[in-house]
C-alpha cells in the first residue's frame, strides 16, 4: 500500500477521524469534550513525534519513488515496503492495524446510531470525543458490547443492544410497521401502523404478545420482557383503551410520534437498511501468481473501493467484479509479500453508512469446499487436533467442523454474522460434523452409509479429512426427508470448529447451488390440427417461468437463437430494457408468466394458440415455443443468454388442409361507394375463411383450380364466422370479383364462392346546383374561423365533399372531389368552421354537395384571401 506520513502524528489522526466524521458520523456537537482531551493527546503526540521525525524524509522519498513506479508496480512497491519495514518494522503493522481498526470503529459508530438513541447517546459522545486518539484495538466482550482501546491505554465499553421487548416502529419501502426488539434488532410484526389496531400484553412467562382483533387471540412476538423493563413495552397505554379513530402520526428526528387519547408517545423509528455488501467467496486459496475474479454483491451502495490488502497482492475492483492476484513464490519466501491476509472493501450505503466486506486470501492450502453441478459437496479438512479421552488416551484426529445450507438472501446480508449466530438462524440447515465421526454406521434405507468420511488421521498415510455428500441429500437429511425446493438457490457453507467449539469464521468457505432446471414441451398425441395443437409443459427446478411463441415467418429468416437475441426478439428486448434503465419491462416480451406468487396456474395441457393471443394458426405453419425458467434471487444484470437466460425452444408445425369440407361462404348485400366495395361474409361453423378480390380480366383468365390455389396461398384469412370483406382505393365504375373458400374445424375446405361488384360512376346533376356565398370571418386569437355559406337548388343537401387548403387545385382536380384520391378532402353532413392560419395569405374552398336522392352537384370553389388589418 502507499504510505504517507509527512505531517505530525496528531494531525494525521485528527484528519483521519475528520474524514470518518464526514462519511459516517457527525461529531460537531462534541468539540468541547475533544478540547478536554487535547492536553492528554498532546503528550502522546510529543512522544510519537520524537520516534517518527526521522522517518518523515524517508516517507517523502517513498512517495517520490511511488510516483515514478512503472508497469511493474507491485514489485517496486513491495521492495519499498520492505525497506521501510527495515527502518521501523512496527510502523507498517501499526498503520495497517490503524486502518483496519478505523473501519471497525466506523462500523461501531453505525451500530450505535442504529441502536436506541436514549441508551447510546452518552457512549456515542464519549466515543466521538476519544476518536481523536488512535484506536489500538476494537473487540467485543461476552455480552456483545463493543470495547475500544485507545493509544493512551484508555478503554471504553459501549452497549449496542437496546432492551429487548421495546415496542418500536420500522420503515420499509416507505411503509411503517409495528416491531419489537429481539436480540437488539427490530423484528417486524407485519402489522402496518395506523391501518390495523394492535394491542400488547406480557404473559406469565414474561414473553411479549400482540393482538390485532381486540384481544380475542394473541400472537407471540419472539421478545422476552425482563422484570425491570415493563415500562419499555408501553403496555399501559393500551390497558382499558382501544385505538382512537383520530390516530395521527408524523416522523420527527428519527422518532415515531403518535397520540392516543390525551397522551403523546415517542418510539425510536428504525429505517430498514436493505444495503448488501459482500464478496461472493469465503476464504480463497491461490497458487503463486494466480489471478481470480470474484463476484461482488453491491445493493443500495453509492461508492466502493479497495480499502486494504496483504502486502504483495494485487487487487482491482471493477464494478461488481473483484480481481485478486497472488504474489510470486519468491516474494513470499523473501518476506517481501505476505502469504495470506485480508482484502477489505469499504462501501458507503445510500443511508450514508459505512460497510466493510472482507475476503480472506492465502497461498497455502487449507479448509476448502466445492459444489459440483450435480450437487456433490466435497469438504477437505486438513486440520488436526490432539485430545484425551475418558481413559486418558491421547488421540490425534481431524478437527471437527460445521456445515450448513443457508437461504441466499439471509446469508449474503452478512455471512460472518450469519454463521457466528448459527443457533438463531432457524431457516438454516446445519450440522456438526463431529457427530458423523462418532457414529459412521448411519445407513440409508438401502443400507448404504449416509456419509462418506475420511479415515482417521495417520501421519504420512492419511492426512486429509474428506466428506462427500450431495446438496439434495443434505437438505433431505436435515428436513426429515423433504425435497429441496425447486428453483431456490442455496449457499452451502462450512468452517472448522474453534477452540471454544464455535464456528471459526476466519476459515469460512462457501459455494452456491441451484437445483438443476429443466423444461419440456410435449405435443398431446392426436391434437395437431390445421389451426392449433395441444401441448403439455413441464418445468422442473423453477417456481416461476415464462412461456412464449413466435411464428417462424416473424424471425425474418434468422436462426431462432439469433432472433431471440436481436432487438426484435424477447431476449434482445430484455437487454435493451436494462440498458435504458427500465428493468420493470425486462420480462415483458418473454410471454405469459406461470407459477410464483403472481403467475398463472399451468393446466395439465394447454392449446398452443393460447400464446398466439388466442387466435388460430394458419395451416401448415411453423412456429417456435419457448420456456424460460426464472432463477430465484438472481439479479437481472447477472443473466447471461448462454448460461441462464437461454430458453428451452421447441419447433412445431400445424397440419395441412384437405378438400371435402361441406361449409361454404355466404355473401350479403354489398355496400358500394365511388372508391370502395364492402361485402358482408358469413360462414357459420368456419374455422378459417380465405378470400380475395380480383380484377375482371385476371379472374376470367383463371381456372377454378387456379382461384382455389391462389386463395389458399395468397388470400386474406379470417378466423371469424362473420366479417366484412373490403376493397378500398378504387376508381369510379370499377368492377371486382370476390372469391372465398371456408375451412371447417377438421381442416377440410369446401367450394369456392364468388360474387361480382362494380363501384358507381361519378355523374354530376344538371338540375341539383350548389352556390357559394361571401366568406364570413370570426377572430380566433391571431387566426380566424371562416364560414362559407353553401346553398342548393333542385333538391335537399344530405352530404358535403369539400376541400379546404392553402394550395390551389385546378377545376379538373376538383372534379374528382368525392373520390378518395391523392388530394385530401373532407366528407361531412355539415360543414364546420374552417380555420384560417395567420401565416398564410389565401385558402381555397371547394365543395360538391350530395342530395337526399343521391344526386351530386357540380363542384364549386372560391379563393378566400386573408382579411385586411382593419
Amino acid at each position: 500500500m502507499k504510505k504517507t506520513f509527512n505531517m505530525g502524528f496528531k494531525t494525521l489522526c485528527v484528519g483521519a477521524m475528520a474524514f470518518s466524521a464526514v462519511s459516517c458520523y457527525d461529531d460537531s456537537a462534541l468539540q468541547e469534550k475533544v478540547k478536554d482531551l487535547d492536553e492528554r493527546l498532546t503528550k502522546v503526540e510529543q512522544t510519537l513525534n520524537v520516534e517518527v521525525a526521522a522517518l518523515n524524509s524517508k516517507f517523502e522519498g517513498l512517495d517520490a519513488a511511488y510516483k515514478l513506479a512503472d508497469a511493474d508496480f507491485a514489485t517496486a512497491l513491495n521492495a519499498l515496503t520492505a525497506k521501510l519495514d527495515a527502518l521501523d518494522g512496527s510502523l507498517d503493522g501499526y498503520l495497517e492495524k490503524y486502518a483496519t481498526d478505523k473501519a471497525t470503529l466506523l462500523a461501531a459508530i453505525d451500530e450505535l446510531k442504529a441502536a436506541d438513541k436514549a441508551l447510546a447517546a452518552e457512549d456515542a459522545e464519549t466515543l466521538a470525543a476519544l476518536a481523536a486518539l488512535s484506536v489500538t484495538n476494537v473487540a467485543k466482550d461476552a455480552d456483545g458490547n463493543v470495547v475500544l482501546t485507545f493509544a493512551d491505554k484508555t478503554t471504553v465499553t459501549l452497549s449496542t443492544k437496546p432492551q429487548d421487548g421495546l415496542v418500536t416502529v420500522i420503515e420499509a419501502d416507505g411503509v411503517k410497521y409495528w416491531a419489537v426488539l429481539v436480540g437488539g434488532e427490530p423484528q417486524s410484526l407485519d402489522v402496518p401502523v395506523g391501518v390495523v389496531d394492535i394491542k400488547f400484553e406480557v404473559n406469565a412467562d414474561k414473553y411479549l404478545l400482540f393482538s390485532v382483533d381486540g384481544g380475542l387471540t394473541w400472537n407471540e412476538t419472539g421478545a422476552y420482557v425482563a422484570a425491570d423493563a415493563h415500562e419499555h413495552t408501553l403496555i399501559d397505554m393500551y390497558q382499558g383503551s382501544e385505538w382512537n379513530d383520530e390516530l395521527w402520526e408524523e416522523v420527527v428526528d428519527d422518532f415515531y410520534t403518535f397520540v392516543l387519547g390525551d397522551q403523546e408517545y415517542q418510539l425510536p423509528l428504525y429505517k430498514v437498511d436493505n444495503s448488501v455488501v459482500m464478496i461472493k467467496s469465503g476464504k480463497t486459496y491461490f497458487t503463486y501468481g494466480e489471478s481470480k475474479t470474484l463476484d461482488v454483491v453491491l445493493s443500495d451502495v453509492t461508492a466502493a473501493y479497495v480499502m486494504s490488502k496483504p502486502d504483495g497482492w494485487k487487487v482491482k475492483l471493477d464494478g461488481k467484479k473483484l480481481t485478486v492476484t497472488a504474489p510470486s513464490e519468491a516474494n513470499v519466501q523473501s518476506e517481501v509479500a505476505e502469504a495470506s491476509g485480508e482484502v477489505l472493501l469499504h462501501c458507503t450505503t445510500t443511508e450514508g453508512k459505512c460497510k466493510i466486506a472482507k475476503l480472506n486470501v492465502s497461498t497455502t492450502s487449507g479448509f476448502s469446499l466445492t459444489v459440483a453441478k450435480d450437487g456433490t459437496v466435497t469438504i477437505v479438512n486438513p486440520y488436526v487436533v490432539t485430545t484425551t479421552n475418558m481413559w486418558g488416551e491421547e488421540l490425534t484426529d481431524f478437527n471437527d467442523a460445521y456445515v450448513g445450507l443457508a437461504p441466499v438472501a439471509a446469508f449474503e446480508a452478512d455471512p460472518l454474522a450469519y454463521v457466528t449466530n448459527i443457533d438463531s438462524n432457524w431457516d438454516d440447515k446445519w450440522i456438526y460434523i463431529a457427530n458423523w465421526k462418532m457414529n459412521t454406521a448411519d445407513m440409508d434405507e438401502d443400507w448404504n452409509p449416509i456419509y462418506v468420511i475420511g479415515d482417521a488421521y495417520v501421519p504420512g498415510v492419511y492426512e486429509v479429512d474428506t466428506i462427500v455428500r450431495t446438496v439434495p441429500q443434505m437438505y433431505a437429511d436435515w428436513s426429515y426427508g423433504q425435497e429441496i425446493p425447486a428453483g431456490t438457490p442455496y449457499v452451502v457453507w462450512a468452517c472448522p470448529m474453534d477452540e471454544n467449539g464455535l464456528p471459526n469464521t476466519e476459515d469460512l468457505v462457501y459455494a452456491y447451488y441451484l437445483p438443476p432446471v429443466s423444461a419440456s414441451i410435449e405435443v398431446v398425441e392426436g391434437s395437431v390440427s390445421a389451426t392449433d395443437l395441444e401441448v403439455k409443459i413441464n418445468v422442473v427446478g423453477a417456481n416461476t417461468y415464462y412461456v412464449g411463441l413466435v411464428p417462424a415467418e416473424y424471425t425474418y429468416g434468422f436462426p431462432i437463437d439469433e432472433y431471440m437475441q436481436n432487438q426484435e426478439g424477447p431476449f434482445g428486448y430484455f437487454q435493451m430494457a436494462l440498458q435504458y434503465g427500465m428493468p420493470e419491462y425486462a420480462f415483458s416480451q418473454m410471454g405469459t408468466m406461470f407459477g410464483g406468487e403472481f403467475g398463472e396456474v399451468m393446466p395439465e395441457t394447454i392449446n398452443a394458440s393460447t400464446f398466439n393471443y388466442g387466435s388460430p394458426f394458419l395451416p401448415n405453419t411453423k412456429f417456435y415455443m419457448w420456456v424460460f425458467p426464472v432463477v430465484e434471487g438472481l439479479e437481472l444484470t447477472d443473466y447471461n443468454y448462454e448460461e441462464n437466460l437461454k430458453p428451452y425452444i421447441y419447433e412445431f408445425t400445424t397440419a395441412g388442409i384437405q378438400p371435402g369440407g361441406s361449409l361454404n361462404a355466404t355473401f350479403g348485400d354489398a355496400e358500394l361507394s365511388y372508391t370502395s366495395i364492402t361485402v358482408p361474409v358469413s360462414a357459420e361453423g368456419a374455422m378459417l375463411v380465405y378470400y380475395n378480390f380480383y380484377d375482371v380480366e385476371t379472374y376470367n383468365e383463371m381456372s377454378s383450380a387456379d382461384v382455389l390455389a391462389d386463395l389458399l396461398s395468397n388470400g386474406y384469412v379470417k378466423s371469424e364466422s362473420k366479417f366484412e370483406a373490403v376493397n378500398n382505393n378504387l376508381s369510379e365504375g370499377t368492377s371486382r370479383y370476390l372469391a372465398a373458400v371456408v375451412v371447417d374445424e377438421n381442416g377440410m375446405y369446401g367450394d369456392v364462392v364468388e360474387g361480382s361488384y362494380t363501384t358507381p360512376t361519378l355523374e354530376y346533376s344538371e338540375t341539383f346546383v350548389a352556390t357559394l356565398g361571401e366568406p364570413v370571418f370570426t377572430a380566433n386569437g391571431k387566426n380566424w374561423d371562416v364560414s362559407v355559406p353553401v346553398t342548393v337548388e333542385g333538391g335537399t343537401a344530405a352530404k358535403y365533399y369539400y376541400y379546404w387548403g392553402n394550395a390551389a387545385r385546378t377545376e379538373e382536380q376538383l372534379a374528382t372531389l368525392p373520390l378518395k384520391d391523392f388530394y385530401s378532402y373532407y366528407e361531412k353532413t355539415e360543414i364546420p368552421a374552417l380555420l384560417f392560419n395567420q401565416y398564410y395569405t389565401s385558402y381555397q374552398f371547394a365543395v360538391v354537395v350530395e342530395s337526399t336522392t343521391g344526386e351530386l352537384s357540380k363542384p364549386v370553389f372560391v379563393t378566400v384571401n386573408k382579411p385586411s388589418a382593419e
